[in-house]
This record gives structure tokens, sequence and C-alpha cells, in this order.
């Protein structure tokens, strides 16, 4: 996917979670069983020696959901992170003012506070967020 292969790093990281929402997961789809929890958000970290990137996938068809990003671990911060996220809508025909494509990449700024971030998945996305190291 190409925003996957324009918004990673060359390092995987450990990341820790809490309070993540689940749901359950009752059909089988091939080799794959039901699940009583499966996680609403999934969160992977890389990082490169300039940047730290966070992907994520928001599996909630209706809500964005709330993230918050402690990334004190990593020193100083530049101020601004930058998200990139795949969504789309669920109909092939467009609402009253929506773009004629089913999907698109939207990109959001949001700023950092002594290395704390709060910002949002939105609904059935996939988002790659670029987190600036200062050098």
């Amino acid at each position: 996917m190409a925003l996957y292969a324009a918004h990673h790093g060359t390092r995987l990281l450990s990341l820790e979670t809490s309070g993540v929402p689940t749901y359950e997961q009752p059909f089988r789809m091939g080799d794959i069983k039901p699940y009583e929890k499966v996680a609403m958000l999934d969160i992977l970290a890389t990082a490169n020696d300039k940047t730290l990137f966070l992907h994520i996938i928001n599996r909630h068809f209706e809500k964005d959901l709330p993230l918050a990003l402690d990334a004190t671990d990593f020193g100083k911060l530049a101020g601004t992170a930058r998200r990139y996220s795949l969504v789309g809508r669920l109909r092939d025909r467009p609402e009253f003012g929506e773009p004629r494509q089913i999907s698109r990449i939207t990109e959001t700024d949001f700023r950092f506070s002594k290395g704390k971030l709060s910002l949002s998945a939105p609904a059935r996305s996939v988002s790659c967020v670029e987190i600036p190291l200062a050098q």
C-alpha cells in the first residue's frame, strides 16, 4: 500500500497500550475463527533517525476513536505531528457534498505539548502519523 510505503520507519518499536476498546467478531472467515475480543484499534510504531511513525487501523464503522500518546521517552519532539488517513464511505453513491471517489487520503496536523499528543483515528480508516524528532 502506497500509504505505508511513504510513511514508515526502518525500526519496529515496542509499544504499550491500555484502554483499547474491543468488539466481538462472531463470524468464521476461512481459517479465521470467531473471537470474543478484537481490538477496535490496531497500533504499530516504527522510527528512523528523523521521524517516529504510528500506524493505526480504526475498525469502528461509525466513530472516530481518540488516542493519547506519550512519547516523552523520545526526548524533545518537533511541535507538530501530521496524520495521513485513508478514509472512505461504505456506499457507492456519494451523499451531497461528498467527493465522487469512494476513498481518499486526508492530512491533518496535531500539536505536541511536552512530548504528549492527543489525536483521533477516523472511523473505518488506516492512518500513518509522522512525528518529527528534534535534531
